[in-house]
């Protein structure tokens, strides 16, 4: 099963300018996390750049660090959670011996990255921030439903599901109902319970779609 990396309606949108190729690694590595973290624990609007740039360990200005206001951040530590998303699903894919194997663990493996992950935390805080425009929110659950898609069509195919399964509304099922956990989770301060909370959500859902 492949991961598609494009949207149907137009390419991804680009990154902030410098972002990704300024500095060193470790500059680029830490900046990148503080974002994260500011923006998970805070939110968009409450965020601080003078503080992730401290969080960074670096002062305003500092050549290593490319001229980058908050939105153009908020924009990076995004596009940077898409792609981890992406990478942690298709790695879990891979090593699956069947399709539906291989979509409860890509899911495992996105649900462990928003757990675990500080830049996943924060762009997952900022895909749902009204105050940020909805265009990578579309990239982002339009590749994570295309993916799903994808799979459960192979288990379809392979008779691992029922048949009469239209696999396209049981991807856009899927995907609500774990970010809503998600949601759920982070509103109640118990994101750690996710993996549980979506465990569960199998457990309850396997038994009526399978074959």
């Amino acid at each position: 099963m492949t991961t598609p990396r494009e949207p149907p309606d137009g390419p991804e949108p680009a990154r902030p300018s410098g972002a990704p190729g300024a500095g060193g690694h470790s500059d680029r590595g830490a900046l990148l996390r503080a974002a994260g973290e500011q923006f998970a624990e805070m939110g968009y609007v409450d965020a601080s750049l003078a503080r992730i740039l401290v969080r960074a360990g670096r002062a305003t200005g500092a050549p290593e660090i490319p001229p980058l206001g908050k939105r153009e951040l908020a924009e990076w530590v995004m596009d940077e959670a898409i792609d981890r998303k992406l990478g942690g699903f298709s790695s879990a894919v891979a090593s699956a011996p069947d399709p539906l194997t291989a979509v409860i663990s890509g899911v495992a493996a996105v649900v462990e990255l928003s757990v675990r992950d500080p830049v996943v935390r924060g762009g997952n805080r900022l895909l749902d921030d009204p105050s940020i425009s909805g265009e990578h929110a579309v990239r982002n659950y339009q590749l994570g439903e295309r993916a799903l898609d994808e799979g459960l069509a192979a288990a379809v195919a392979q008779g691992l599901l029922r048949s009469d399964l239209d696999h396209r509304e049981l991807a856009r099922s899927l995907t609500t109902s774990v970010v809503g956990h998600r949601l759920i989770c982070h509103r109640t301060n118990t994101l750690d319970d996710l993996p549980a909370r979506v465990s569960r959500m199998w457990q309850a859902m396997l038994p009526l779609i399978r074959a």
